[in-house]
């Protein structure tokens, strides 16, 4: 199982967390170096929308490792998240086992689902079974399990929004792990919006 961490190489807090996270639960994992938007001239790049120039380093080090996924599928995670699942492996492979046929990429983690600000933000989200929801909207979350054939489904240029979003644009079947088995942690403070 491919599992790769996106990490801005500045960012050595963020580094240390998720080392201490993974090795805790012994879950083996790749670091991916994440570009870091504020040092790339918006002028080499296409949009078909806004983006700050940390979301555009974002989008574009989502891009980097779902390029780097040999097998059937990989799980991309974001450094700032801590792993609510007890047995990773065990919950990712029946996870796997109950997701429809027809899945392109279901988020570990979703924002909606344990802060209610955003829950009227998700669009509308569908049960399948006790492992995985259906979402017919915008995602919030970078953490995800994704087919490697996906990425034929999807751009690098033109950026068409920050990536979560992006993945909902793209018109990709969204699923949801539920219960989620990563968490999003607002105290670690994110570089989209403003440089490190």
């Amino acid at each position: 199982m491919q599992i790769f961490v996106i990490n801005l190489k500045l960012r050595t807090d963020r580094k240390e967390h998720m080392e201490k996270e993974l090795t805790s639960k012994n879950i083996d994992y790749k670091i991916v170096e994440a570009i870091n938007g504020w040092d790339l001239n918006k002028k080499d790049y296409k949009f078909s929308c806004y983006m700050s120039s940390g979301e555009m380093g974002c989008y574009l080090s989502h891009f980097k490792s779902i390029e780097q996924i040999t097998d059937e599928f990989g799980i991309i995670l974001e450094d700032d998240i801590a792993i609510e699942s007890l047995d990773f492996y065990e919950d990712i492979k029946k996870l796997k086992e109950n997701l429809p046929k027809d899945w392109d990429i279901c988020f570990l983690g979703s924002t909606p689902l344990y802060n209610s600000k955003y829950k009227d933000k998700i669009g509308d989200v569908i049960k399948i079974n006790n492992f995985c929801d259906k979402v017919n909207g915008k995602q919030f979350g970078g953490n995800y399990m994704i087919k490697k054939s996906t990425l034929d489904k999807i751009q690098k240029s033109p950026l068409k929004a920050p990536i979560d979003i992006a993945f909902y644009a793209w018109g990709l079947n969204q699923y949801i792990a539920n219960p989620p088995l990563v968490r999003h942690l607002p105290r670690m403070k994110s570089n989209t919006q403003r440089p490190v």
